[in-house]
């Protein structure tokens, strides 16, 4: 509220765009921040097929975490032999086999082929988040994301709707609807 009195006070209601872009960059700011900050965990590479990208990672967080003995830092054959005799001896999950399976795919096939049936692959098994329980949390989940949505798209069109329907549109007013 204090953004909108401060941007809205005497000016009219020519400063919505100010207004907007204003509560949207913490949320750039933050985004951005996490994307050059936090790295992709070791399992997503894992999932993935990235056997490479998944020891440069566990091996960094091991340094952040104090642990900077470079002799005992995870290789990528290390990781390759362990996923091997986990396979061997049945105890390696399905997702260990995949993974093995998938970096022998990576292996033959372009990167670009690759990210195709990556896509391809996610799109089609996208049924997960509704099986074993699942569905207990996606469904609350896509059902506040869509209220929120919803919300946040009427709450832009306050102006034109209040317009539409003849009532008070000035901005000061307008802006209590925003927040």
């Amino acid at each position: 509220s204090l953004w909108a009195v401060i941007v809205f006070k005497g000016s009219g209601s020519g400063n919505w765009r100010l207004f907007m872009f204003i509560n949207v960059m913490p949320t750039i700011i933050a985004a951005l921040l996490v994307r050059l900050f936090v790295p992709e965990s070791p399992r997503f590479y894992l999932c993935r097929g990235r056997l490479r990208e998944a020891v440069e990672i566990s091996n960094l967080l091991a340094v952040r975490m104090g642990f900077t003995d470079k002799d005992n830092l995870l290789t990528e054959e290390e990781l390759t032999q362990y996923l091997i005799r986990a396979k061997g001896i049945g105890q390696a999950s399905s997702r260990g086999r995949e993974t093995i399976q998938i970096n022998e795919i990576m292996q033959n096939e372009e990167k670009s082929e690759y990210v195709w049936r990556e896509i391809w692959t996610s799109l089609t098994s996208i049924g997960q988040i509704f099986t074993n329980g699942m569905y207990k949390v996606t469904i609350p989940l896509q059902f506040a994301y869509m209220s929120l949505t919803l919300v946040t798209g009427v709450s832009t069109w306050w102006t034109k709707i209040f317009q539409n329907l003849h009532l008070q549109t000035d901005a000061f007013t307008l802006s209590f609807y925003h927040t």
